[in-house]
């Protein structure tokens, strides 16, 4: 709020009462010596307190709600007060408080190098690209030591990361129990939430798991298997409430009307309004998993990889990591096989490939053929080099973009197709995750006891 003498009302009353007396006094402190206290003073433009939270980010739970993994600073700050202004100011943004925080963080997590993902919550910014570049400048500009990397800006309208008072900053305790503790299932990673940043992130969930696999449209319900292993797996992580559980979840192009329907509750168009409402299937999974409500966190993908199912592969020719030219067909004729759509700059495709090689020579004298096809079209040398570093022996296709984009509809990588012997399209597996290597193997024994049945 501005001082009361520079309102315009006063201004006006000061003109029609004293207008005199005002010129005289004018008069009088031009020729005498200017008095040192009647000095005129610039008012200063008030202080505004940000609202802000910040974090260290240490644990997996916390990176997969963020949804990046190099950032080891989360920072939310309110910027309600300056997104009418058009531009982000600095003393708000990295104010004393805010840099204050950041220090206690940075000494007690040991961070050597602080990078940060910085959360603007506030109204409708009308220049997200021209606020986004300010927020850069403003890091950019700081003279904070160690200085800050800013890695990333997300805007947002969630004003709940301010509700309430921040709790006392605790430096982590070595002897207590680590928080968000995590357990890899088959097909699913599941966590207990317990940090203040990844209660934040996710809601108020008190057990998180993401599922490998999408969503298809062929979904009805999990099976009594997955529901069976998803108990487990929460007695396990032991929660102190059993309160929410979130399921995060990609779905297929197909998948994203089967999980509506799976969340939303079925019309009973009794004509009788007062009569309870049938459960969703979410709620009823909730229950089976001993908690009173389920969320669901999805994520729509652009493509439908179950398209391909029930059909014969399409062929193609390409060039190996030797050199020679192979008909996809030839190569797999008679033969179990995993194609596999990958690159080398693809992380989890990293991972995945060591795992590759060693289910080909698991598995070579029954019959089963495993091949990758890099669809980055990254160059043999290149190739060459990655399958020496990481002892890839499997066999290897270059070049190949344009079967992946255009026959076979590769969006997201990795994605493996599994044949059987007759080339037809029995299954498919998307990304890799720890623990997916026994859901590779899993189908692949599959197709081979069919094919001996």
């Amino acid at each position: 709020m501005a001082p009361v003498g520079n309102s315009a009302s006063g201004e006006l009353h000061m003109k029609s009462v004293f207008v005199r007396p005002l010129l005289l006094l004018t008069t009088l402190t031009w020729l005498l010596p200017f008095p040192p206290a009647m000095a005129q003073e610039t008012p200063a433009e008030e202080k505004i307190t940000p609202r802000f939270a910040a974090f260290a980010i240490e644990t997996d739970l916390q990176r997969e709600l963020i949804g990046r993994p190099e950032p080891n600073i989360y920072l939310a700050i309110d910027a309600a007060p300056i997104v009418e202004a058009g531009w982000a100011k600095p003393d708000y943004v990295l104010s004393v408080d805010v840099q204050q925080r950041l220090r206690e963080i940075i000494h007690d997590y040991s961070i050597e190098d602080p990078e940060v993902t910085l959360w603007v919550s506030g109204p409708h910014i009308a220049d997200i690209r021209a606020m986004t570049q300010q927020m850069k400048q403003i890091f950019a500009d700081s003279t904070f030591k160690p200085k800050l990397k800013l890695n990333s800006t997300y805007f947002t309208s969630d004003h709940s990361l301010f509700n309430g008072t921040p709790s006392p900053f605790l430096a982590p305790d070595a002897d207590a129990k680590p928080v968000d503790r995590q357990l890899a299932g088959q097909g699913f990673e599941a966590f207990v939430v317990t940090s203040d940043l990844a209660r934040q992130k996710s809601s108020g969930a008190d057990i998180y798991i993401t599922l490998h696999q999408p969503i298809t449209r062929d979904f009805e319900k999990f099976s009594p298997e997955m529901v069976a292993r998803l108990k487990a797996a929460v007695d396990e992580l032991d929660p102190a409430h059993r309160q929410v559980i979130t399921i995060k979840c990609e779905t297929t192009l197909h998948g994203q009307q089967v999980m509506y329907d799976f969340t939303s509750r079925p019309s009973t168009n009794n004509g009788n309004f007062f009569a309870p409402q049938p459960l969703s299937k979410a709620e009823l999974l909730a229950e089976e998993l001993g908690f009173k409500n389920c969320r669901f966190g999805i994520h729509g993908l652009r493509f439908s990889p179950e398209d391909l199912m029930q059909r014969k592969a399409p062929n193609f020719q390409l060039s190996n990591q030797e050199g020679e030219m192979v008909d996809f067909h030839e190569i797999t004729k008679g033969k179990v096989t995993l194609l596999n759509f990958s690159g080398i700059a693809c992380p989890p495709c990293q991972k995945e490939a060591p795992h590759l090689t060693a289910l080909q020579k698991e598995f070579a004298d029954q019959g089963v053929k495993v091949i990758s096809v890099n669809g980055y079209n990254e160059l043999l040398e290149e190739i060459q080099a990655n399958m020496k570093r990481l002892s890839l022996e499997h066999e290897t296709l270059v070049m190949g973009r344009g079967v992946a984009n255009g026959q076979y509809k590769v969006y997201a990588y990795p994605l493996t197709f599994f044949l059987d012997e007759n080339g037809i399209i029995r299954d498919f597996h998307l990304d890799f995750k720890q623990g997916d290597e026994a859901v590779l193997k899993e189908k692949i024994a599959k197709l081979l006891k069919e094919k001996e049945d």
